[in-house]
């Protein structure tokens, strides 16, 4: 696998690590050691022969579905991808580069995501870094609505039983809410609700704050994005992928889920994924992620009436069902990138 070789060696673990010295690696070890505790606990609470009954009777048919649907998923990504870059990407090659950076990005630490999708575009297609990363920022903004405008309708549709779920749904539903305001403010007005922000962040006399400087460079390279989406049109089109985006996600997450006799609706699943899907931007990644999303999931599904057991095992099986998608469109995304790499050279 030529192309992998040459991308490990142009970011090299040695380059990754002077990017995070040893002091930033200390929350990462610690939420290693939680995540495996959370795991641990885990275990210890599951009944081990129902685990092997649930286990026993996986339905293979919803695990293939599952996967259909996350290839789907790949289509819809590199769709909006394709009208957010430049002119003259190349579907044939984009297909592939976002299956490895969608795979990498969910597996390997250090942010190895990011990199390959930036490092592929600039090697096959010529395309700058800073627009690779204008396009990465302004998905996460459309994702971000999408996301939020699911949990929102999910919310409104399903009944909650449980107080503390209800109380804490509603909550979650208005911070989304405001979020979502700010992204469409961001959206509309750009480079004036940038300075708006900064005058209030003056106002306040946070414009010294670290966080706040960062967050302000974070938002001025996605207005830099905004800036070429151009008219009305291009931006619902790219909404509107960016929702068959989560809904194909989320119909894996079902379909996993009743391959593990879970029980529940496709709207259910939506508004619990969610939660799952909102952890993923606080820092607790790798074996702590895990150990994170499949102890919030345990608690949500039992909430919704899910056994203890079978949300247990849905937690940890849908996980491994996942990452097993996940190695097999990325694998094959990195043999067809070789291959598109070997006839460039052919052609020098």
């Amino acid at each position: 696998m030529k192309a992998s070789v040459e991308f490990i060696r142009h970011m090299s673990l040695k380059r990754v690590i002077s990017l995070t010295p040893f002091s930033k690696q200390i929350p990462k070890l610690l939420s290693l050691g939680l995540g495996l505790l959370l795991i641990g606990w885990l275990l210890v609470q599951l009944d081990f022969s129902a685990a092997c009954q649930i286990l026993q009777d996986l339905s293979v048919a919803y695990v293939f579905l599952g996967l259909v649907l996350y290839s789907l998923s790949f289509y819809f990504r590199v769709k909006r991808f394709r009208r957010l870059l430049p002119q003259g990407a190349r579907l044939h090659t984009l297909v592939p580069i976002v299956l490895v950076h969608y795979t990498a990005l969910n597996i390997i630490p250090a942010r190895l995501g990011e990199f390959s999708y930036v490092y592929f575009l600039k090697r096959i297609h010529h395309i700058s870094t800073g627009i690779s990363v204008s396009t990465l920022l302004v998905a996460r903004v459309f994702d971000q609505m999408a996301i939020s405008s699911l949990f929102l309708f999910s919310l409104a549709w399903v009944e909650l039983t449980s107080p503390w779920l209800k109380t804490v749904s509603c909550c979650v539903g208005g911070g989304l809410i405001l979020s979502v305001a700010f992204l469409v403010l961001l959206l509309v007005y750009k480079r004036a609700c940038l300075r708006g922000l900064m005058r209030l962040l003056r106002v306040l006399n946070w414009e010294h704050c670290r966080l706040a400087q960062r967050g302000i460079t974070l938002l001025e390279d996605v207005v830099e994005g905004l800036d070429v989406l151009g008219s009305a049109r291009k931006v619902a089109v790219i909404f509107m992928f960016s929702l068959f985006v989560w809904l194909s996600i989320l119909g894996v997450n079902y379909m996993t889920l009743r391959a593990f006799q879970v029980r529940l609706s496709y709207v259910e699943v939506m508004l619990a994924s969610t939660f799952l899907i909102l952890l993923t931007v606080i820092p607790f990644q790798i074996f702590s992620g895990l150990g994170l999303r499949s102890m919030t999931w345990t608690v949500v599904a039992g909430a919704m009436g899910v056994s203890k057991d079978t949300a247990i095992v849905s937690a940890l099986g849908s996980r491994v069902v996942t990452t097993c998608y996940l190695v097999l469109l990325g694998s094959f995304g990195l043999w067809k990138i070789s291959g598109a790499l070997s006839q460039e050279e052919q052609a020098l």
